[in-house]
Order: structure tokens, then C-alpha cells, then sequence
């Protein structure tokens, strides 16, 4: 019984695997048939399951009863998923089917009903898409608008500091030209001191032979 429960539990995952990979979106006919041979596989796993577990209810033991409990749940899963495409593929294949002028009754107003909502979602879909985009747009334009105002505030702030800097410029080679007539009128009082000096030195020699020349003079007319 445990070999037995084993192969299947192997058949499950191997069934689980295939129902996962079908492609809903691919030939309808193909997978139609591909759904109906999965559909007769669960069928069979499942009836295998339950007659192991109701004939070795007793035998199992708990752990096995436990994995077999397990793999049900799995078989559950499987028929979910095996439901959820078969949906679609159905959908599909009545399509083909009314394109083709096959379908009739109850089942082809349904199926244009479905196509009617499928092109209301695809447009909703695509007006989704649209304002998406355009609140992307509006975004990255509010972005540009950001980047402009932080451009011309960074454009004032240049434009202030180079009137600080030519301000600057300006005091500088205004502070340049006093320093320029201090040093020049600094240089001409020096000359003139020089000069006075000069004079100063020139008068004291021509005063001193003045007096020497008197004196002289005075010894001369005393002796007569």
C-alpha cells in the first residue's frame, strides 16, 4: 500500500505540473484536448486516492494517512487551476466558433456578450494606459517646470554674486587709486622736505660766511 500511494503521489505532481504549464493562449483545439485528457487524468487520480484511502484507513498509519490527506488538497489545486483555464479556452473556442458561423442558441449570444465586455475591458485597459502615460507626462513636465525654477534661481544667485564680485572689483581698484595718490603725495613730501633741507643747509653756510665776512671786516677797520 505505501509503494502504491507512493506512485501516485508521483502521478499527482507529475499531473500538477502539465495542468500549470498548459497554455491557456495557445491553439484552441490543441489545448481543448489537452484539458479534456487532464480532466479524465484527475478523474482517475482522484478515485485511486479515495480507494486507498478507504481501504487502508486502518493499515496506513498516521503519516501516510497524513500525505495522503495532503494530495488530496493537491488534487483540489489541480482541479482549480484545470477549471480556471478551461474557462478561457472554452471562451476562445467559441469564438472561433461563431466567427465561423457554428454557433448558435444560448451559447452564441453569451459568447458575444463575453467578446462585447472583453473589448470594454481592452478599452478600459487602453484608457488606463492613456492616463497613465499622460499623468506621466504631466509629471515629468512638472519635473522640467522644477528644474527650470531651481535653474533661474541658481541663475539669480550666479548673477548676484558676480555683481558682489564686480562690487568688490570696483571697491578694490577704487581703494588702489587713494593708495596710488597717498604714496605719490607721500613721495612729493619727501622731495620737498628734502628740498627744505637743502635750502635750510644752503642758507645756514651762506649766513655763516655772512658773518665771518663781517667779521673780518670789523678786525680790518679796527687795526686802522
Amino acid at each position: 500500500m505505501n509503494d502504491d500511494l507512493k506512485a501516485l503521489c508521483t502521478s499527482i505532481d507529475i499531473l500538477k505540473k502539465k495542468v500549470e504549464n498548459l497554455n491557456e493562449n495557445g491553439d484552441v483545439y490543441q489545448t481543448k484536448n489537452e484539458v479534456e485528457t487532464y480532466e479524465k487524468s484527475y478523474k482517475r487520480l482522484s478515485e485511486q486516492l479515495n480507494d486507498i484511502t478507504e481501504e487502508g484507513n486502518s493499515s496506513l498509519g498516521k503519516p501516510l494517512l497524513s500525505k495522503a490527506n495532503q494530495y488530496k488538497s493537491e488534487l483540489e489545486i489541480i482541479l482549480n487551476i484545470l477549471n480556471r483555464k478551461k474557462e478561457v479556452i472554452k471562451k476562445k473556442h467559441n469564438i472561433e466558433l461563431l466567427k465561423s458561423g457554428e454557433l448558435t442558441g444560448a451559447d452564441k449570444i453569451k459568447t458575444e456578450r463575453d467578446m462585447i465586455m472583453d473589448q470594454h475591458k481592452e478599452t478600459d485597459y487602453q484608457g488606463d494606459m492613456i492616463d497613465s502615460i499622460a499623468s506621466n507626462i504631466k509629471s515629468a513636465n512638472n519635473n522640467l517646470v522644477n528644474i527650470n525654477t531651481e535653474l533661474k534661481n541658481q541663475g539669480e544667485q550666479m548673477n548676484r554674486i558676480q555683481d558682489h564680485v564686480a562690487n568688490a572689483e570696483s571697491e578694490v581698484k577704487q581703494t588702489e587709486k587713494i593708495m596710488t595718490g597717498m604714496e605719490r603725495r607721500q613721495k612729493c613730501m619727501k622731495i620737498i622736505g628734502g628740498l627744505a633741507v637743502v635750502i635750510l643747509g644752503i642758507f645756514d653756510v651762506v649766513w655763516l660766511i655772512f658773518w665771518i665776512i663781517k667779521w673780518f671786516t670789523k678786525g680790518d677797520n679796527s687795526g686802522s
